[in-house]
């Protein structure tokens, strides 16, 4: 896989951080909650494609959609509690969002590992911890750019 589109990617992230106008952790709230069949089906549809073309490693599409699903069900609940602490205090719109996306890779990274490892139709496929953490890295990037656009009003 090249590393110029992830590259210029993440540049395109970095330089529209300061256009986010809104608390986005993804929290499970009115306004985010219809937000999260878009953000599995997005990530779903990365994780599987992936899997199938860079890593060659034959993961069912629904397969990769319950996994996203419960990594996301989790990252959101998080975000909730979280987001609790973090509202009304100094903390920048731009650096919440930075900060909930370096959280959200993370903690789905380790959901990933923690499944891949326990369903046996996922132990099989023996992808690496670091091949999950750059799946993680992109799926969230892939769901980031759009709920950056969405919520900044472009």
């Amino acid at each position: 896989m090249s590393k110029k589109p992830l590259l210029l990617t993440i540049l395109s992230f970095l330089l529209a951080l300061p256009l986010v106008a809104a608390n986005v952790a993804y929290p499970i709230g009115w306004i985010t909650l219809p937000l999260l069949p878009f953000i599995v089906l997005i990530e779903g549809f990365m994780l599987w494609l992936l899997a199938k073309k860079w890593l060659k490693a034959k993961l069912g599409f629904w397969m990769s959609i319950l996994v996203v699903l419960i990594a996301n069900f989790i990252t959101s609940l998080l975000g909730t509690f979280i987001s609790l602490f973090m509202y009304g205090t100094w903390v920048e719109d731009s650096l919440f969002f930075t900060l909930a996306f370096i959280a959200s890779v993370i903690i789905e990274w380790g959901i990933f590992v923690f499944l891949f490892k326990q369903m046996k139709s996922l132990r099989k496929l023996k992808i690496k911890n670091k091949q999950l953490f750059l799946i993680s890295l992109y799926v969230n990037i892939a769901s980031y750019l759009p709920l950056m656009i969405f919520f900044s009003g472009w």
